[in-house]
């Protein structure tokens, strides 16, 4: 997804923003490795 793309989607989903971020916050973890990539299905 493109920035643009994220900040469209976050400006749709307005009730859950904070789902949105929490996702992408575990997605970056999950990249950078700091939760193996088992646990998330």
């Amino acid at each position: 997804m493109t920035v643009r793309a994220v900040r469209h989607t976050v400006r749709d989903m307005n009730e859950d923003w904070l789902a949105v971020i929490v996702g992408l916050a575990l997605l970056a973890l999950v990249l950078l490795g700091a939760i193996p990539g088992s646990v998330i299905p």
